[in-house]
């Protein structure tokens, strides 16, 4: 029994004193999920219900541009283009990756977390730990490149979009009026 005790005792003590080799990985694993909480922030202020919206007024405005004019000056055209950005792909991969990004950023932090453990406790070799510290390194740039200028971009033009509505009704308004 006193032996048990002391193998359990001796096991223990020796088991808190060890030390890893990976002491700058893990600081640097630490500043990655740092990074990631600040990107989960991110992707919770896009609204993708308002992003939706946005889309739907817009394809509607632009239908009744087509049925009101034949053709448009250039200036109204240009300022149209502008107008249509939730039409094209850039807004809409928002839309279609926002699910994914969330389900990424997970995955990023669950395998930033195995890694960190397997570190701590000196259970893989230098090589394979560089190799997935850099794998996590990439994916993470990926998404956080992804969510951080898409995503920033759609809400951006959210931001200013009643304005740019305003505007382009003032454009047409004075259209009509040159029309008739």
């Amino acid at each position: 029994m006193r032996i048990t005790v002391i193998i359990v005792f001796l096991s223990m003590f020796f088991q808190c004193g060890e030390r890893t080799q990976f002491t700058n990985e893990l600081a640097e694993i630490d500043n990655m999920l740092q990074r990631l909480d600040s990107l989960e922030k991110n992707y919770q202020k896009i609204d993708t219900a308002l992003l939706k919206e946005i889309q739907v007024k817009v394809k509607s405005d632009i239908k009744n541009m087509e049925q009101q004019f034949d053709t448009l000056p250039p200036d109204i055209a240009f300022y149209l283009s502008e107008y249509a950005y939730p039409l094209k792909k850039q807004y809409k991969r928002v839309l279609q990756r926002f699910p994914d990004w969330k389900e990424s950023i997970e995955y990023s932090r669950q395998q930033l977390n195995d890694l960190k453990h397997d570190l701590q406790k000196n259970l893989i070799d230098s090589a394979k730990a560089f190799q997935y510290l850099n794998d996590e390194k990439n994916f993470l740039m990926s998404i956080e490149s992804e969510i951080n200028e898409l995503g920033n971009a759609a809400m951006n033009y959210a931001k200013t979009f009643d304005s740019k509505q305003q505007r382009l009704y003032h454009l047409v308004d004075s259209l009509k009026q040159v029309k008739n």
